[in-house]
């Protein structure tokens, strides 16, 4: 939770003023911020450990789309990456 508080702009006061009107828990701000230096390398190496799974088939929420040939297509949001 702190993390994302930090991740969405709250200041490392207002965290700590937050997890302690909420939980009842004493916690200093410098805590909060080492739990910070501790943690995001860690989310880190994890998220850049994932491998998407990607289809042949692709989502574009444009409704125009330029293609590598110049050509426009207009109409449905659906691509098939063989067809086009």
């Amino acid at each position: 939770m702190t993390l994302d508080l930090y991740f969405s702009g709250l200041s490392l006061r207002k965290i700590a003023r937050n997890v302690n009107d909420h939980f009842d828990i004493q916690v200093d701000f410098t805590t909060i911020y080492n739990w910070i230096k501790r943690y995001i390398p860690l989310i880190s190496q994890y998220v850049n450990s994932l491998t998407p799974q990607l289809s042949d088939t692709w989502h574009a929420d444009e409704l125009f789309v330029k293609m590598h040939g110049g050509q426009t297509y207009k109409g449905k949001s659906t691509l098939h990456s063989c067809g086009m």
